[in-house]
C-alpha cells in the first residue's frame, strides 16, 4: 500500500486527493493547504510520496523546504493546467492518471 500526502489548497488537490484514495494500492493520509502544515504531519506520518497540486502556480520554492528537510522524499508536481506532472527529479511524464500511478509505484517505500 501506497501513502501519499498532497500538499494544496485548491479544489483541484482536494479532488486529486479522491481520486487517488480511490485507486487500489493507494492511501492518501491527508490534504495540507500549505508546505508548513505538510512538514508538520511529515513529522508524524510517512508517505511514500508528496503530491503538490495546483492549478497554475510553480511549485519549486513550496518544494525546496520538504526535500530539504527529508531528502529521501519522492515529491510530484501536479498542476491542473499543464499535460504532464513532474517527478523532483526532474522526470516528465504524460499527465494520465495511469502515467501518475506509475509514478507513484515506481517511487522506493519510505520506512
Amino acid at each position: 500500500m501506497y501513502q501519499l500526502l498532497i500538499v494544496g489548497k485548491s479544489l483541484y488537490a482536494e479532488a486529486l486527493g479522491r481520486m487517488l484514495e480511490s485507486q487500489e494500492g493507494l492511501t492518501v493520509i491527508g490534504v495540507a493547504p500549505t508546505t508548513e502544515m505538510a512538514l508538520e504531519l511529515l513529522l508524524t506520518e510517512h508517505p511514500d510520496a508528496v503530491i503538490m497540486a495546483g492549478a497554475g502556480e510553480t511549485h519549486q520554492e513550496s518544494v525546496d523546504p520538504l526535500l530539504l528537510e527529508y531528502s529521501d522524499l519522492t515529491v510530484i508536481s501536479a498542476n491542473l493546467n499543464a499535460d504532464h506532472v513532474q517527478v523532483i527529479t526532474s522526470e516528465r511524464i504524460d499527465a494520465r492518471l495511469s502515467e501518475l500511478l506509475a509514478a507513484i509505484t515506481a517511487s522506493p517505500k519510505r520506512i
